[in-house]
């Protein structure tokens, strides 16, 4: 909240009181999934969750006469402290979500529109990638979307196109909202590229419970010993990789990189943009049988690159470049063989 809010701020009512401090509830330049499950005069039975994890819970909420209090999201009491952000979407159910799998379903949901990741410990016992933690689940409560305890490593970043009609999810395109994101990901069928958002998209899924959905095994973009590529097809990559998982057919798609910020040769932002390529891979394995994608449209020097691919579930991919010491990957030794008149 945003004045005089030294108490107030990141709280929730509990009825007599408020419940402040909820770490997470909200954070500045941030989009959050802040989520209260109340438990109406249940004894330390109402709960706050943060991108799906517990995060406040076993407090009491008790609000007295069901018609006495008004409901406010985003102001308290006489509303002269409010919050100073923007809301996009509420959701409000009036009665109690009954199973894990409810609460699972709205969170896939809201994530996958807004590029969120999902945090790993849904009940907050800090173990985490329990049965479920992580996972996006569609509307029918079986199909995933993507299944955390297959993407570990990969549960970075997080972000998805699907189609689900029963939840009225159309996302075409997307980009984790993280501030490290630099992938995003559409629909593209009139091929000149992902539009400036997802309602300028005109491209369409060819069935309902179909998704795309990637994230990063969270090493840094850069590590010059990082040699785990062919150098007969590329001579430098960028050390972090993706994976997919595809849920029904989405076919081709336009995956774009923002590469401006990326080091190059001399710097950051000096790669030569038209000789980077993607990497696509079937283990994660980039030294051998990884196939070069070569990019679908040049723009000079706009700080982006764009492919066209057709992913298969589960492949991996990554950045490189025909261009020496780029994104950056630095040669640390060789040996020479003499061959006749020349060195090898």
């Amino acid at each position: 909240l945003d004045d005089n809010g030294v108490g107030e701020n990141e709280a929730v009512s509990n009825g007599t009181g408020l419940t402040s401090n909820v770490s997470g509830l909200y954070a500045v330049g941030t989009t959050t999934i802040s989520s209260v499950l109340f438990d109406e005069d249940q004894a330390s039975g109402s709960t706050v969750y943060i991108n799906g994890s517990d995060t406040q819970t076993n407090f009491t909420s008790d609000h007295g006469g069901e018609t006495s209090n008004t409901l406010q999201i985003g102001g308290l009491g006489d509303a002269t402290n409010r919050f100073n952000g923007v809301v996009s979407e509420v959701i409000v159910y009036n009665q109690l979500l009954t199973t894990a799998t409810d609460f699972q379903q709205i969170q896939s949901y809201l994530a996958l529109k807004y590029g969120v990741t999902l945090s790993t410990d849904t009940d907050g016992d800090a173990i985490t990638f329990e049965a479920g933690e992580g996972d996006y689940i569609a509307s029918n409560g079986s199909t995933l979307f993507w299944d955390a305890s297959d993407n570990t490593t990969f549960h970075n970043n997080v972000a998805g196109i699907a189609r689900d009609d029963n939840s009225c999810l159309n996302q075409l395109q997307s980009m984790s909202e993280n501030s490290d994101a630099i992938v995003a990901i559409g629909l593209d069928d009139n091929t000149d590229g992902l539009e400036s958002s997802n309602s300028l998209n005109s491209s369409a899924f060819g069935a309902d419970l179909s998704a795309l959905v990637w994230g990063h095994d969270g090493t840094p973009l850069h590590n010059p010993s990082n040699t785990d590529f062919d150098n007969l097809q590329v001579n430098s990559r960028l050390n972090r990789e993706w994976r997919v998982r595809e849920t029904n057919t989405v076919g081709t798609v336009t995956v774009r990189f923002n590469v401006s910020n990326l080091l190059g040769p001399t710097g950051v932002g000096t790669n030569d943009e038209s000789q980077i390529v993607l990497l696509l891979d079937a283990n994660g394995d980039f030294t051998e049988n990884a196939q070069v994608i070569s990019q679908s449209f040049v723009v000079a020097d706009d700080g982006f690159v764009s492919f066209r691919v057709d992913f298969s579930d589960g492949l991996y991919f990554t950045l490189a470049s025909s261009e020496n010491a780029a994104l950056p990957i630095s040669l640390l030794e060789f040996t020479g063989e003499n061959r006749e008149d020349h060195i090898l």
